[in-house]
């Protein structure tokens, strides 16, 4: 898994080297944010997963300013915030809407005079606040713990098919 995602991944050498970013090297150029670690992995997404959940706008920068304080995996950060993206952003504000206004006990649907933009977003702003905050905060702990999950299953399989393998060559 983890070969896997250094190939993907850029590295603290990488975003120090890029003249783009060079400016951003005191924050970004720390090899601890890059460091594929079980932890920083598992805490970089579940940020991400929860900016990408709860703001509409400017999710990744928001993921990378918390991962860096957090001293998470900026580039998993980055890259699950793209849990809404253009296929998945309207079926997720719609649960999140619907949960929200199921949660506060209003209409099953909006009135059906739209009068304009503003009104249609005061109307569905409360439920969509509250279903996306609801969303982030429980969707990113399932996802922390499901990647440290995934993460250990993973380092037992390998460990249990180096040893199987290394009993065969010694014959045992």
């Amino acid at each position: 898994m983890k070969k896997t995602l250094r190939r993907w991944l850029p590295d603290a050498k990488t975003v120090r080297e890029n003249r783009s970013l060079k400016w951003l090297a005191p924050f970004l150029g720390r090899d601890e944010l890059w460091y594929l670690s079980r932890r920083g992995v598992a805490l970089g997404m579940a940020v991400g997963v929860f900016f990408g959940l709860l703001t509409p706008f400017a999710q990744i920068l928001f993921a990378v300013a918390v991962s860096i304080l957090l001293r998470a995996n900026v580039a998993a950060a980055a890259l699950s915030t793209l849990v809404t993206n253009p296929v998945t952003f309207a079926p997720v504000y719609w649960l999140a809407y619907r949960v929200g206004q199921w949660l506060l006990g209003g209409a099953a649907e909006l009135p059906p005079d739209h009068t304009s933009l503003l009104a249609d977003l005061t109307g569905v702003g409360k439920p969509l606040l509250v279903g996306l905050v609801l969303f982030a905060f429980t969707v990113s702990p399932m996802v922390y713990f499901g990647v440290n999950a995934l993460w250990r299953a993973s380092s037992a399989w390998a460990w249990r098919r180096r040893s199987r393998r290394r009993a065969r060559a010694a014959g045992v």
